[in-house]
C-alpha cells in the first residue's frame, strides 16, 4: 500500500490534468481509509503535498477531491497535531476563503462538499484540547464567520460548534471571537428555522459569556 501512495504522490501535482489528480486523490483517500494504511501514508510525505495542492490549486473538483481525502485523513486524532505542524491548517484557510460567501469559487458545484468536509476537519482540530490556542492564534474565528455565513445547515452548525469550544475556556478567546464578528451571526442563527443550528447557536451564545468568578 505504500508504494501505491508513493506512486499516487508522484501525480499529486497541480501541473498534471485534472483527470490525473483526481485519480491521484481517489487513490489516496481509498488506501487511507483502511485505518492500518495511515501511518505508512503519513510518513510517506502526503501531509505536504496535500498542502502544497490546497495551497496552489485552483480547479474545483480537485479541491473538492482533496477535501474528502484530507477528512479521511482527520479521522486518525494521532495525525491531527501533524496538520497543525505541517501547515495544513492555513492552507485550508485558504481554501475555505475561496469556497465561502465572497470567494472566487463560492458559486462552483464543489463549494458546498469543501466547506462541509473542511469545517468538519476544523472541528476535529479545535476538539484536542493541545491545539485550541493554536487554532486561536491562527484565526479560526474569522473562517468561522464565513462558514457560518454558508447556505448549508450543516456548515452552519459545525461553524457554532467550533465557536462554542474555543469561546469557553478564556475571556481572551472569547474577546477574539468578538474582534472577528461571531456575536451578530450567532444572534442572527438564534433565530435559525433550523432546529440544529439554533441549538448549536444557543450554545455558542453561553460559550461568549463573560466568565463569572465566585
Amino acid at each position: 500500500r505504500a508504494g501505491v501512495v508513493q506512486i499516487a504522490l508522484k501525480r499529486l501535482t497541480t501541473s498534471a490534468p485534472r483527470a490525473v489528480q483526481v485519480r491521484a486523490l481517489t487513490v489516496v483517500s481509498n488506501v487511507i481509509s483502511d485505518q492500518s494504511n495511515l501511518d505508512s501514508a503519513a510518513a510517506s510525505g502526503i501531509l505536504p503535498a496535500l498542502s502544497i495542492m490546497a495551497r496552489d490549486s485552483s480547479d474545483d473538483l480537485v479541491l473538492q477531491y482533496l477535501s474528502i481525502t484530507l477528512q479521511t485523513l482527520s479521522r486518525a486524532l494521532r495525525h491531527l497535531p501533524t496538520m497543525v505542524e505541517e501547515g495544513l491548517v492555513a492552507c485550508l484557510f485558504g481554501v475555505l476563503e475561496r469556497c465561502c460567501a465572497g470567494g472566487a469559487m463560492a458559486g462552483s458545484e464543489c463549494a458546498s462538499t469543501v466547506r462541509m468536509c473542511l469545517g468538519g476537519i476544523l472541528l476535529s482540530l479545535c476538539k484536542v484540547d493541545g491545539l485550541r490556542e493554536s487554532m486561536v492564534e491562527k484565526g479560526t474565528f474569522e473562517v468561522a464567520t464565513k462558514l457560518m455565513a454558508s447556505p448549508e445547515n450543516q456548515v452552519k452548525s459545525l461553524a457554532l460548534t467550533i465557536v462554542a469550544l474555543l469561546s469557553g475556556p478564556r475571556d481572551a478567546w472569547k474577546d477574539a471571537a468578538r474582534e472577528a464578528g461571531c456575536v451578530p451571526l450567532v444572534a442572527h442563527l438564534v433565530r435559525s428555522k433550523h432546529l440544529m443550528v439554533r441549538l448549536e447557536a444557543a450554545s455558542a451564545v453561553r460559550a461568549l459569556a463573560p466568565n463569572v468568578e465566585n
